[in-house]
């Protein structure tokens, strides 16, 4: 099956059930185009970033610092230096 999408307005309000979905627009009832999907999954979750490898390089300083503050204690700390987790795109020096 076709993966499809409903992009949304500003103000769009959705209910969606099992079998059904409706939107509504300033109170009333609102159609919206339906639109295929022409990426997969993997290119979504990839965003702007040409590979997943890319990306994940790209998080990393996001993910270092919520394990070191979920794993911290008050009597125990590791120091990681700031200028170690500065976020930096592929390809920059």
């Amino acid at each position: 099956m076709p993966k499809r999408v409903i992009y949304l307005h500003d103000g769009d309000v959705v209910t969606v059930t099992p079998e059904d979905f409706k939107i509504m627009a300033k109170g009333r009832r609102a159609k919206r185009s339906i639109t295929p999907v022409k990426w997969s999954e993997e290119a979504a979750e990839r965003g702007d970033f040409p590979t997943t490898c890319s990306k994940k390089i790209y998080e990393q300083p996001d993910r270092v610092r919520t394990s070191e503050t979920e794993h911290q204690s008050a009597d125990r700390r590791r120091a990681v230096p700031e200028s170690s987790l500065q976020r930096k795109r592929a390809g920059e020096s």
